[in-house]
């Protein structure tokens, strides 16, 4: 299929499998229940997911409804259920959606700042064993995901009840419609 896509020839290729489409594709059109919803190039489509359902749909776990608390330069403050949140984007709205995937958020058991804008003390609430990785939920006032490797997982000996600090950088949080 590569070599295919790669003659120039215009191939339209339907697929639920994420690999091939990222592979694949050189543009990307996502669906929901028949209609087209965004269509880009698969890094942006990556990292600018359109709405709700693409973000969730390429794996960003945490989406919340926030409300614009303050703009300070290119940077905004939002309030997530009482939980604030800087994010590196200008919002013009008083509402707004913003997301992040649960491999962009560090989690320690000390509040370590490592380059991170967002760093938020929380206290672990689950673990869902996904084989290779470990999906760890925190709650920080809003239930949190947290995505890392079972080697990582093992090495922190993580465990229910436990206060954890998470840290990301306000650019991994994706303002999205």
């Amino acid at each position: 299929m590569k070599r295919i896509h790669k003659s120039g020839k215009t191939i339209v290729h339907v697929t639920h499998n994420q690999i091939e489409c990222f592979s694949l594709g050189n543009k990307i059109a996502v669906m929901n229940s028949g209609e087209i919803v965004q269509t880009s190039k698969p890094k942006e489509l990556f990292v600018t997911p359109g709405n709700k359902f693409v973000a969730r749909f390429l794996g960003y776990e945490n989406i919340f409804d926030a409300k614009l608390v303050e703009k300070q330069g290119s940077v905004s403050l939002v309030n997530v259920n009482g939980v604030k949140l800087k994010v590196s984007e200008v919002i013009d709205t008083p509402e707004c959606t913003v997301a992040i995937r649960p491999e962009d958020v560090n989690l320690s058991s000390s509040p370590k700042r490592n380059g991170a804008t967002n760093v938020l003390e929380g206290t672990v609430i689950e673990f869902v064993d996904q084989g290779p990785t470990v999906s760890v939920i925190v709650d920080i006032g809003l239930s949190f995901s947290v995505n890392m490797t079972k080697r990582v997982f093992v090495d922190r000996n993580l465990e229910l009840d436990q206060k954890v600090w998470l840290s990301f950088k306000s650019e991994s949080l994706k303002v999205i419609n």
